[in-house]
């Protein structure tokens, strides 16, 4: 639990006590030579209707856009690069003045510079002011030369362009000191100059300039008149040393002298500017003030100036010039840095406005008279508005009985006033106003406070660290303390909180999350869909929903009963150290990056740093009050932070947008909208830049090319797009920018045209079509003369050779009719061939009949067969055999009928009892002799067959099996068993084999018993969609199925299957199946 006390307290005191945080009370951006300037000291600043604020300085003149900083110097045709004054026309013209007396001009719009020569008058001192009147006079204020004014030529007027055709008047001035001019001004349609000889006017009368030195009580002797504005109908003028002087702008008659007693900081005034809201006075070495016209309008009495120093975060305090940009933002350059100046929506107190110590622990609103107490690392602290004043007065409560300083990290105070605050490690301490004395409580037996507040009955709660809660009654003294054992979460308890049930909620770290409701503790944990263990913050909004902050899983709420994780702050921040809903029913989330503000109304999130003034950045946990005028005062590591809701300035300006010139395959180009590229200038890449100085950073784009996207691109930040390998065609590239309110600009378009290669034109396509027309046409005439003289050629060819195909014709009839007498022959033949073999052969009726309960499956592939089939019986002996002989058709029913004669010669001549094994050596050796008997050793046979051989005693129910190259298998008991047959060939004398003898396999049987024979025809069938062959592992499975059925049954199944398989391919070799059933 240690490490907490270290996260929120040891190492924000560390960030706490850096000094140059706590001195940084206003907001500011502020740009130097690391962000692209081309010097730090700046000389003058004006802005332009594209959004750019311009910058003069010693090294040039430069344009920021919020994005870049693009700098114009000697080399780019200015004069000089010392850069003095700075003015821009109504038609985006911006004039430079330069230390030298040069003027150079830069158009805005085409980034185009030139520079302007008088003719007889050589401008060679300083140009302090540049103006120019409603007739586009150009009016120059000089340090040496005094005023000139410069009339345009008629040409000039008509393209509102200055050139130096026109005509260079000098202003006659009453001595040498005017013409030492520092600043000139437009007021009541007159020049007025700020000058060393005070102040003049000057007005044209028919042509004429009159030159009137302003005597105005003699308030300018021993005086310079340094700077000149026109605000709120008032002139003010800036001097060397009597501050500001105001003068009725009609009367011109002085109204009033600021010095130190209105706020000024310096009486040295360098420079003055009058934005639409207010005066801003730039003095020579003690910074910037702000007139707050409006304390005037009261008849304010006290400081009217607010103070921007360096003490407030200001880069240097000489300052030199101002200008607001299109979005209110006031810019001042100083001679060190260009520094942007932001609304005050947020205000910090710290050591500059008197608060000793700047962290700021707890802090609570006064229910009285509407002042603060904080609670903070030095210390208790009283904030009271000093009376007729707009100052803040901040009063260290001491204590009485100690004199050391304390951590204060909880207050509250009762209705009586008192105020209950801790000192950590100390206890509970009681303040009274009324007596200004303090008192420690020492009936609360606790140290380390963390938060302190009071229920309905005015029962004081404390919540403590590793100590639980005490619930202290000032008026009985009775104490109640609670912890793990008396069924609280933790006794590390952050916070505490009474919502509108008068439920006491406990935020514990590293603990459950618990409440009390009077009579129990309930806790909360992942179970109920909270899953947080280090609970931080907790509050209520006004439709009594709670809210709560965690250490890891960011924001709940809790209503009707039920936890949820709050969807619009779900992906935002995961640490939440404070919650607090205003009158407006926003919810205000403190993070480590600073302030949220969710409105529960309407869901709108908006997240505040220091782009908004917010610079407090790490908000202290539950250091956090609303006060009487709605205002929200944060506790932070760098002070007291003030939200002032009515102050909030929305950016609805949409941001200036600018697109340049596309670069045509990375090369800048020269021509405008509407322009045509050839068709290998296909890569163009857009820049743009939309001008929203307020918060640059979150400007957004959208861009769509017409032509070739199907729809405007999702928004980004990047401001360049490239388009690659762009067909030929006719586009539009639009694009749009929005600033960080999602305000959207016009958008912007380039119109181009990509134009085809010659080959993809419609004149190369129409010469194509015509020249193809006319090839045919050639090919066309010369193929028809052509084919007109083979065609008389082709006639006499052809009639010679139909007197030849006919006689072939006739001949081919005859050997027709020859062919088909003896195919008949021949068919009549095998047919007679088959009637032999069909004689010879054993019949099914006599295997039936000797097997009892048999079949055979016999398909031959042709007419006659290669397999056969064998049975005979010898005394006691019954043979069977199932043979398959080398080919089909003729050759193999040959071969078949020469091994049944064999095998029954074998039979006939045996005068003992044969086995299956004798049987198949003697057919072999036997066979052998046969096929050879006139064949020397080269021409010799290689036809024989695979055979499996049989004797049966059905009475003994045994059986011997011997086989050459052909299985038996025997189905029992619903499984198939292979006998493999041994690998010695019958016939085929030149067959490799290691084998020496034929074997028997004498097998038992059993009823129910089935016995199958089959040649190699199933297993090698082709069929099925890959065309593969049937193969044993299919057949012995079909055998194992069918088994069970009758033997007629049998038979029929694998025809069907072996129809099914084959489908409409062809039988590929003869196919017989033998079985035999034991019964």
């Amino acid at each position: 639990m240690y490490f907490i006390k270290q996260l929120f307290f040891t190492v924000l005191l560390l960030i706490g006590s850096l000094s140059y945080v706590q001195a940084q009370s206003l907001n500011f951006n502020q740009f130097g030579i690391e962000d692209g300037m081309p010097q730090s000291s700046i000389t003058a600043l004006s802005n332009d209707t594209l959004g750019n604020i311009w910058v003069g300085t010693m090294s040039g003149v430069t344009a920021y856009n919020g994005v870049t900083f693009t700098t114009y110097n000697r080399l780019n045709g200015l004069h000089e690069n010392r850069v003095s004054a700075l003015h821009i026309t109504p038609y985006q013209q911006l004039i430079v003045g330069h230390t030298g007396g040069g003027i150079s001009i830069i158009n805005i719009t085409s980034k185009k510079t030139s520079k302007i020569t008088f003719g007889i008058i050589d401008i060679n001192t300083p140009v302090t002011s540049i103006i120019t009147d409603k007739n586009e006079g150009l009016w120059l204020g000089t340090l040496g030369q005094g005023i000139l004014y410069y009339k345009p030529s008629d040409s000039e007027l008509r393209n509102h362009e200055y050139t130096g055709r026109g005509s260079l008047y000098k202003i006659n001035l009453s001595n040498y000191n005017a013409l030492r001019c520092n600043q000139i001004t437009i007021a009541n349609n007159a020049i007025l100059a700020a000058t060393d000889d005070g102040l003049y006017k000057i007005k044209i009368t028919k042509g004429n300039m009159q030159a009137q030195r302003l005597i105005l009580n003699d308030v300018f002797i021993g005086s310079l008149a340094t700077s000149i504005a026109v605000f709120n109908n008032k002139i003010y003028v800036g001097t060397n040393n009597k501050g500001v002087l105001s003068f009725d702008i009609n009367a011109m008659s002085l109204i009033k002298n600021y010095t130190a007693a209105d706020g000024l900081t310096d009486v040295y005034i360098k420079s003055l500017y009058a934005s639409n809201k207010a005066l801003y006075v730039g003095t020579n070495s003690k910074g910037a003030c702000k007139l707050i016209h409006q304390l005037e309008q009261q008849k304010y009495t006290g400081a009217v100036f607010q103070q921007i120093n360096a003490n407030h975060g200001l880069s240097n305090d000489k300052v030199n010039c101002f200008t607001e940009d299109n979005e209110k933002n006031i810019w001042i350059g100083t001679v060190f840095k260009l520094n942007q100046y932001f609304d005050e929506q947020f205000e910090i107190y710290g050591t500059f406005e008197g608060l000793k110590n700047t962290v700021v622990w707890s802090v609570i609103n006064d229910k009285k008279d509407n002042s603060l107490w904080l609670g903070t690392d030095g210390g208790l602290y009283h904030m009271t508005t000093m009376p007729n004043s707009n100052q803040n007065k901040f009063e260290l409560i001491n204590d009485n009985y100690s004199s050391s300083l304390k951590n204060t990290t909880a207050l509250y105070q009762d209705d009586n006033g008192k105020v209950w605050y801790s000192n950590y490690g100390q206890g509970v301490n009681i303040y009274n106003p009324a007596t200004k004395l303090s008192a420690n409580v020492a009936a609360i037996p606790c140290k380390e406070v963390y938060a302190i507040t009071a229920d309905a009955a005015q029962n004081i709660w404390i919540a403590t660290n590793r100590e639980g809660i005490f619930c202290y009654n000032p008026i009985t003294n009775a104490l109640n303390h609670y912890t793990i054992a008396n069924g609280l979460g933790g006794n590390n308890v952050y916070q505490l909180f009474v919502d509108s049930k008068n439920n006491i909620w406990a935020a514990v770290l590293g603990g459950k999350l618990s409440m009390w409701n009077g009579t129990k503790w309930t806790t909360y944990t992942e179970r109920n869909n909270y899953p947080s263990d280090f609970t931080l913050s907790i509050t209520e909004d006004k439709n009594h929903t709670l809210w709560l902050g965690t250490y890891e899983h960011g924001l709940y709420k809790y209503a009707n009963g039920k936890f949820t994780n709050e969807t619009v702050f779900k992906d935002k921040q995961s640490l939440i150290y404070l919650l607090k809903t205003d009158v407006q029913n926003n919810l205000w989330i403190g993070t480590p990056t600073g302030i949220d503000k969710l409105n529960l109304t309407t869901n709108d999130y908006k997240h505040y740093n220091k782009y908004d003034g917010f610079l407090g950045v790490e908000i202290n946990p539950n250091s956090v009050c609303n006060d009487d005028d709605n205002n929200i005062w944060l506790g932070t590591i760098i002070g007291l932070v003030k939200y002032k809701p009515n102050a909030i300035r929305s950016n609805n300006k949409v941001p200036i947008l600018s697109l340049g010139l596309p670069l045509v395959n990375f090369k800048k180009q020269l021509v405008n909208a509407d322009a045509e590229y050839n068709y290998n200038e296909n890569q163009l890449t857009f820049e743009f830049v939309g001008a929203s100085l307020t918060r640059p950073k979150e400007v957004v784009y959208q861009y769509y090319l017409d032509g070739f996207d199907k729809t405007w691109l999702p928004t980004a930040q990047r401001n360049t797009v490239t388009y690659n390998n762009l067909p030929a065609g006719s586009y539009i590239f639009m694009v749009r920018a929005a600033n960080d309110n999602m305000k959207w600009s016009i958008v912007k378009q380039y119109s181009f045209v990509i134009t085809p290669p010659f080959y993809y034109t419609w004149w190369f396509y129409t010469l194509c079509i015509v020249s193809i027309l006319f090839i045919i046409g050639v090919v066309f005439v010369t193929r028809t003369q052509r084919l007109r003289k083979l065609n008389k050629i082709l006639e006499t060819q052809v009639t010679l050779r139909t007197q030849e195909l006919n006689a072939e014709k006739e001949n081919v009839e005859l050997q027709k009719i020859e062919l088909e007498r003896k195919n008949i022959n021949i068919t009549d033949s095998i047919d007679y061939a088959k009637r032999i073999q069909d004689s010879l052969f054993v019949t099914e009726n006599e295997i039936e009949s000797e097997l009892r309960n048999a079949f055979i499956f016999f398909q031959p592939k042709d007419i006659v067969s290669g397999d056969f089939y064998w049975l005979k019986r010898n005394d006691n002996n019954l043979y069977f055999a199932l043979a398959d002989c080398t080919g089909h058709g003729v050759p193999g029913a040959m071969m078949s009928i020469m091994g049944y004669n064999l095998l029954n010669e074998i039979i006939a001549n045996a005068t003992t009892a044969l086995s299956p094994a004798d049987v198949l050596t003697l057919l072999k050796n036997r066979l052998n002799t046969q096929l050879n008997k006139h064949q020397n050793d080269d021409a010799m046979l290689q036809d024989g067959m695979d055979i499996a051989l049989c004797t049966i005693d059905f009475d003994k129910k045994e059986l011997v099996y011997a086989g050459a190259f052909m299985p038996l298998y025997l189905v029992r008991n619903n499984e198939i068993i292979e006998h493999k047959a041994n690998k010695i060939p019958i016939g085929k004398m030149f067959f490799k084999t290691t084998e020496e003898s034929y074997t028997n396999h004498t097998l038992p049987l059993q009823q129910g018993d089935v016995i199958y024979l089959s040649s190699d025809g199933y297993v090698d069938q082709r069929g099925g969609i890959d065309g593969k062959k049937f193969y044993p592992v299919n057949f012995k499975k079909l055998l194992l199925d069918i088994s069970t059925k009758p033997m007629r049954i049998q038979v029929a199944l694998l025809h069907k299957a072996l129809n099914d398989f084959k489908g409409n391919g062809e039988q590929i070799d003869d196919i017989t199946v033998m079985g035999v059933k034991v019964d």
